[in-house]
């Protein structure tokens, strides 16, 4: 018996092309419910990307890509977060499966595996952002959604309904600047008590 819904049976785990064929049939539903409601031609997954649909499907069902996340367009940080860290594990169990050798389709490229989730010019110029916040755990926390993250006033210094990639690199760049500026302080407050102890060793000897 087959599961209404997705069209898989309950019992058997689903091949690559019963996740391909799933994939298509989303896509036009998707695309379908689009046109009747806002009467214009929303792009469906498959077709993102720059690279074959046949293909685009294939890594998504290979890799098990989140639907919910490619489909959602909403704008944020947050969003776009969860897009990064979507693309950042699938690029790394394409490497493990390359590695193995347990690949099962057409060879992918890392480029390919970004331009399922954003476009490539996207991706290098706002997305990698995103890998300057290890040093941040309070934005860090902040993008997972973590339930102690701080509130958006304690971390931003303003509140708004969408905070953008602008947002986040006059934020990194504050913080790097405010970092180098404590580092110079602690650097001349090390030398005066380096300067200070020779003094006094000189005044020691005399």
């Amino acid at each position: 018996m087959e599961d209404e819904e997705s069209g898989f049976k309950p019992n058997a785990t689903p091949s690559v092309n019963d996740e391909i064929s799933y994939i298509r049939s989303s896509a036009g539903s998707s695309a379908a419910s689009s046109h009747v409601v806002s009467h214009s031609h929303t792009p469906s997954v498959a077709q993102r990307g720059g690279i074959s649909e046949q293909h685009t499907e294939e890594l998504i069902a290979v890799l098990k890509i989140p639907q919910d996340i490619l489909e959602n367009t909403a704008s944020g940080l947050q969003v776009a977060y969860q897009k990064y860290t979507a693309c950042i594990k699938a690029v790394s169990e394409h490497n493990v499966m390359d590695k193995n050798r347990t690949w099962p389709v057409a060879k992918a490229t890392k480029k390919e595996i970004i331009s399922v989730f954003v476009s490539s010019s996207a991706w290098y110029d706002n997305y990698l952002n995103f890998d300057k916040i290890a040093n941040f755990p309070a934005m860090y926390a902040w993008l997972a959604g973590d339930e102690e993250s701080p509130t958006d006033l304690d971390l931003w210094g303003f509140e708004s309904d969408h905070y953008m990639f602008l947002d986040l690199k006059k934020w990194l760049k504050e913080k790097v600047e405010k970092r180098k500026g404590k580092g110079k302080s602690k650097s001349k407050e090390e030398k005066g008590d380096k300067d200070e102890s020779t003094s006094e060793r000189k005044e020691k000897s005399k």
